[in-house]
């Protein structure tokens, strides 16, 4: 299987080891008065919501689906996974830079037209083109994004690129280095309409060395409490 080309590169797991690196870089959000608005971080991503005089109101942790929305009608990736497009509204394709495109299904695996563009049910690998997972919203509302992203060959390569779309709108998108096998936790909140398209897309970066890619994302739509 073309995930396991890395093997050969089993011998720089002390290396990695020894040199991997502690992310743990807090980014802040403030809106235009100046107010903080999110704390992200790898695992989670808190939000705050103030009344017209400026007193805080609520705060929400969005790093999962749970916080002040029920979440109704869960769909994950890995448990949609299969040999049907479209099973639970969630579909395998490959960006060329300009358009998607179905990939076939062959063997367990769905394979793109570089050799390398493919998924199985743990990992996506991208190639010439990228590798992308896509789900399309069956009705409109409120819907939560949630999973972890992480490297699945995680001894080698340059790493890659990873963001997520709603249509042709970027929501949110990541650099993972080639040893990062902890990852992120994707945490959105977002409006859909019926027939709107949610991307997970995984870029080679340089590339596509060892750029199998864990990412099981999980949506469900939100009901208040």
């Amino acid at each position: 299987m073309a995930f396991f080309i890395c093997a050969f590169l089993l011998f720089f797991v002390v290396f990695l080891v020894a040199n991997s690196y502690p992310d743990n870089t807090l980014n802040y959000e403030y809106d235009s008065i100046g107010r903080l608005n999110c704390i992200e971080s790898r695992s989670n991503r808190e939000c705050y919501q103030y009344d017209p005089q400026g007193n805080l109101l609520s705060k929400s942790n969005e790093g999962n689906l749970n916080g002040k929305y029920k979440p109704i009608e869960v769909s994950s990736s890995y448990d949609a996974y299969g040999g049907v497009q479209g099973n639970q509204n969630w579909y395998y394709q490959e960006w060329n830079g300009t358009s998607y495109k179905d990939m076939s299904y062959k063997k367990g695996q769905w394979l793109g037209s570089s050799p390398v563009t493919l998924f199985i049910k743990e990992a996506m690998h991208p190639d010439e083109t990228d590798a992308v997972r896509k789900w399309v919203a069956p009705k409109s509302g409120l819907v939560r994004i949630a999973g972890n992203v992480a490297m699945y060959d995680a001894v080698g390569g340059d790493g890659v690129n990873v963001k997520i779309m709603k249509n042709n709108i970027q929501l949110w998108s990541k650099k993972l280095n080639y040893n990062d096998s902890t990852g992120y936790e994707v945490g959105l909140t977002v409006a859909v309409n019926a027939g709107d398209s949610i991307y997970f897309l995984v870029n080679k970066n340089g590339t596509n060395l060892c750029d199998a890619t864990r990412w099981n994302s999980v949506i469900g739509y939100l009901d208040a409490r």
